[in-house]
């Protein structure tokens, strides 16, 4: 049983992307199932160190805007989502301490629609009792979507197999006031054909290592992007004339993402788009795998973390490599 949140009524789109093969993903999984135990053993969230106390596992979906906070991981002296989320959750446990984990680090400014996050709670729990409570007593800008309880071993880092970006532009350079920090605002004009065709060579298996943060400290820089999606659409409070098409977004989904990888392919379309690089280079910055070569890393207020997938997304079937043409 899991309940679902009013808090923020907008919804995330249904990702138009499935997985190319069982093994590919599978191989995936079990890399990771590996690194938990590795990584974590056979301790839980938040289980405290006797073995005899059983505490049960619940994941959380979650939304939240990036504006108010310092990304998602716990940090001292500033606030966070994860902080947020872990002082609603110790109240809600008699001030006993509590933590969570997430799927993915969000950075600074980074808005979140479907983020997943688990804890384990030691007794009985009525969920929806916990699920209003958790939306009481988070920041309005937290929205506790699903509360619902999961197997003991899952945890949603480790045991992800694609995550869904979407990176919003303003084709004017004046932001809608609800825009502000929900969106990249141009002072160019941009063409989205050039920009696709970029897209399509950057798609399958590669060195991701032009495209990462020189702060990135992934173990490796071999990522699966599996669609990129360039779509214009019109915004979603003034769909009228004099603002038709204004908004374009970029929809990444892949099996994981590098340090900033996103923001920088976005710089580096966004280039393209504008004639400082033709299409065709985009290929040449993969292949050189050095960050100096790639566009600028793009500002976070117009990224957004959409959803993220786990193994039953597996029973959709083949996964399409392709980027959209929509106009």
């Amino acid at each position: 049983m899991c309940y679902f949140s009013v808090k923020n009524p907008s919804s995330t789109a249904s990702a138009g992307w499935i997985l190319r093969s069982r093994s590919l993903s599978t191989g995936f999984a079990s890399f990771r199932r590996l690194a938990v135990r590795n990584r974590l053993g056979n301790r839980s969230v938040s289980r405290p160190p006797d073995p005899d106390r059983y505490m049960p596992r619940f994941r959380l979906l979650i939304a939240y805007d990036g504006r108010d906070f310092h990304g998602w991981q716990r940090q001292p002296e500033v606030e966070t989502v994860q902080g947020a989320l872990e002082r609603a959750l110790t109240v809600m446990n008699a001030g006993r301490p509590m933590t969570i984990a997430g799927a993915s680090r969000t950075d600074a400014g980074v808005h979140a629609e479907g983020q997943v996050a688990v804890f384990d709670y030691e007794g009985p729990i009525n969920e929806r009792s916990f699920f209003r409570g958790l939306n009481t007593l988070t920041p309005r800008s937290i929205s506790v979507r699903e509360v619902a309880r999961v197997s003991d071993d899952f945890h949603p880092r480790f045991r992800a197999i694609g995550k869904h970006y979407r990176y919003t532009l303003w084709t004017r350079p004046h932001l809608p006031p609800e825009l502000y920090r929900r969106a990249l605002g141009l002072k160019q004009c941009i063409e989205l054909e050039p920009m696709r065709e970029a897209a399509r060579l950057l798609l399958g298996e590669h060195d991701f290592s032009a495209f990462r943060a020189s702060t990135c400290d992934a173990t490796h820089p071999v990522r699966t992007l599996y669609s990129i999606d360039i779509t214009r659409t019109d915004h979603y409070l003034y769909p009228i004339e004099e603002e038709s098409g204004r908004c374009v977004h970029i929809d990444v989904r892949g099996n994981a993402f590098l340090k900033n990888m996103v923001r920088i392919l976005v710089g580096t379309f966004l280039d393209v788009g504008q004639g400082r690089r033709k299409p065709q280079e985009v290929a040449e910055i993969l292949a050189s795998r050095e960050r100096e070569k790639a566009g600028p890393t793009v500002l976070p207020d117009g990224l957004c973390l959409m959803k993220v997938f786990f193994e039953p997304s597996l029973a959709l079937g083949d996964l399409s490599l392709q980027t959209r043409r929509s106009s």
